[in-house]
């Protein structure tokens, strides 16, 4: 279904709402049309009957016989315009006089009245054929005197419907003036709209710098400013793509040439000894390789795809078993490896806390000469990973967060462990520190703050 314009969505949903308006209005003056004729012809029934009471009470004696009742058509000095009035008043008004429940008077207007009973004093209503008529009688018992007044009731509904014909076409003109109007005011509110849609319009595919400060209106401003976060964030994501792409050619480049040599070396192997020396080796190349490129694609999968859901666990629980994996290797090299924990319910994600800590023991392990210590303590508001090694120094701790980035190139790794590290932090609202042990003795303090939100920072 292809999507309305807002300005059509607009224009429709003002417009049925003026229409609503309209014709509420119209409903409502209809039926107040309809109370105010209802009101004053029935008045005009009263004062008809009381008239011709007064005038008939005097003059009517007992027995006498009127007869029929006829307007006078050529009475003098009546126009032409008067007698169409006249006609359309006798068309509608009918009396009849009762004098000791004898019909005495009547007018000849309407040849089904004469037959028809008294009416009851007061107002009630009768049906004539097709015709519906209202009818006020005024009794007065003392003379034995009945007047009553009809009026047919068509009169009022085509009065009524004289009064909405003449109300509609005035309020269709102005609809239509108002929805001129309207499309006008309409389009003229949402040039800020149209003037943001010209600047992107004139901005190359490729441009993703911030759109320049315009003069909106207040309720797009928090519109242009979302924007312009979108395309930052979208900057600084390619940024990383092509620093993460230049610096994983780079760092490739390096292993790659040395498994082509070591290869080389196999093929050119002498005897059984040297070819095993040398497939032992092309061994540890492929091993070092997989392990870059196995990092590599987690720190792509961290720049690229949004966090998973985060929950409670128990960290002691996940610190404890990558301890256990690593026991073996730490005991390799001799080195003292040890755990003290307690049940620690973080907020995060599982599996995430597994590569960090994995991490941080393999480089913990790593750099710790033999014979030395690793010490591994968790709590529900920190994990601590202590170890003996030769420590950093406190101006190039900052340095060792970014990509790529060692200290001794002749040591093994890619240098983007801490990166993960501090990616993984973010990414779980936790922060990472480097620290010197609190023992004042040689080696790295690593803590992991599950309790704060902010960035990674060093002391």
């Amino acid at each position: 279904m292809k999507p309305v314009s807002l300005q059509l969505r607009l224009v429709l949903s003002v417009s049925l709402l003026c229409l609503a308006a309209l014709a509420g209005a119209l409903a409502l003056v209809t039926g107040t049309a309809q109370r105010r004729i209802n009101t004053d012809y029935d008045s005009q029934l009263i004062a008809d009957a009381h008239i011709l009471w007064h005038m008939l009470r005097e003059d009517l004696n007992e027995g006498d016989k009127i007869g029929e009742v006829t307007v006078e058509k050529g009475a003098p000095s009546i126009e032409a315009q008067q007698l169409i009035s006249l006609n359309l008043y006798t068309q509608w008004r009918v009396f009849r006089i009762w004098r000791h429940g004898k019909l005495v008077a009547w007018t000849t207007n309407n040849h089904d009245l004469p037959h028809q009973p008294s009416a009851q004093a007061g107002f009630s209503e009768l049906t004539l054929g097709a015709a519906r008529w209202r009818t006020y009688a005024l009794v007065d018992a003392h003379d034995g005197l009945v007047v009553e007044a009809w009026e047919n009731l068509q009169n009022r509904t085509a009065l009524r419907a004289s009064i909405v014909a003449d109300l509609v076409v005035p309020m269709v003109l102005a609809f239509g003036v108002l929805l001129l109007l309207l499309i006008g005011v309409i389009r003229w509110s949402l040039r800020d709209v149209q003037a943001l849609r010209e600047r992107l319009a004139r901005r190359a595919p490729d441009s993703l710098e911030p759109i320049g400060p315009l003069r909106l209106s207040p309720e797009l401003q928090p519109l242009l400013a979302a924007l312009n976060r979108l395309l930052q964030r979208q900057a600084a994501t390619l940024a990383r793509e092509r620093q993460l792409i230049d610096n994983t050619a780079h760092e490739l480049r390096t292993p790659l040439a040395a498994l082509r040599l070591q290869a080389e070396l196999v093929a050119r192997a002498q005897t059984p000894q040297e070819q095993a020396i040398s497939l032992q080796e092309l061994q540890r190349g492929v091993d070092r390789t997989v392990s870059l490129a196995d990092k590599l694609l987690l720190l792509a999968q961290l720049d690229e795809a949004e966090v998973s859901v985060l929950h409670m666990f128990d960290a002691a629980r996940v610190v404890q078993q990558t301890v256990e994996q690593y026991a073996l290797i730490a005991a390799r090299k001799e080195i003292e490896l040890s755990y003290a924990g307690q049940p620690a319910p973080v907020n995060g994600v599982e599996q995430l806390l597994d590569v960090l800590c994995g991490i941080l023991l393999d480089n913990a392990i790593k750099y710790t000469p033999v014979g030395g210590e690793v010490a591994v303590q968790i709590s529900s508001d920190c994990l601590v990973v202590e170890d003996s090694g030769p420590g950093i120094e406190l101006t190039q701790r900052e340095l060792l967060f970014e990509r790529f980035a060692k200290l001794d190139r002749s040591q093994p790794g890619s240098g983007l462990g801490l990166a993960i590290a501090r990616e993984i932090c973010q990414r779980c609202g936790w922060c990472i520190g480097l620290h010197s042990r609190s023992d004042d003795k040689p080696g790295l303090r690593v803590t992991i703050s599950f309790k704060l939100v902010s960035a990674a920072k060093t002391q």
